[in-house]
């Protein structure tokens, strides 16, 4: 998975619309960067705005958003606005995937798009499906392994062997090497067993 861009409006603090686009230098001449600034300048509203777009969750709230949790306690949306959205556009194997988060009139859904088409329908359960499908992480394996917020690479950390290494063979492709490695394997499996049979044949 590549991220390509991210826009969202009147997420927590940050009102009107953003737009951070990782294709254009700076960002796109370097491959690790830091978000960095002091309390209350927004970023991890940046993080949230991500993990909003493709699970319609933040990781201040350990549950689903909820319309109450949104319209009565001022959860995600900027106090005093009635409308907000955040949206991220990513790319896997070539194809180009838009997902959207939108908060309108005290209602929120979910949409996206494969190379400007329209996937699936507006369900935002169904939405997330899909974008864990396409990416290969669930929820808690992308705020682990991915964006890392606040104490959360800790837990990366603190995960079984097994766990930690399917995560980082997702995000950096080394799956690859396991299946070329079991092919490997079966490959000199069979070729003992034909030696085996010749050598009796032989004998």
């Amino acid at each position: 998975m590549k991220i390509l861009t991210l826009r969202f409006s009147n997420i927590h603090s940050l009102r009107r619309e953003q737009l951070i686009d990782f294709t254009r230098p700076p960002l796109s001449d370097t491959g690790i960067f830091a978000i960095t600034g002091p309390t209350g300048a927004g970023k991890s509203t940046i993080l949230d705005a991500i993990t909003l777009a493709l699970y319609g969750r933040i990781s201040r709230m350990k549950s689903t958003l909820s319309i109450p949790v949104i319209n009565e306690f001022g959860g995600v949306v900027t106090r005093g606005e009635t409308e907000a959205f955040s949206e991220l556009t990513y790319q896997v194997k070539g194809d180009i995937y838009q997902s959207t988060w939108m908060f309108r009139k005290g209602k929120k859904e979910m949409v996206l798009q494969k190379n400007g088409v329209a996937v699936g329908d507006k369900k935002e359960g169904n939405v997330v499906k899909l974008n864990e499908e396409i990416i290969g992480l669930s929820y808690d394996q992308f705020i682990r392994a991915v964006i890392l917020p606040q104490g959360e690479f800790a837990n990366f950390l603190k995960a079984d062997s097994d766990e930690r290494i399917k995560i980082l063979e997702r995000i950096t492709g080394g799956e690859i090497f396991r299946t070329l490695g079991m092919l490997a394997n079966r490959i000199t499996r069979e070729k003992k067993e034909q030696m085996d049979q010749k050598n009796t044949e032989i004998e």
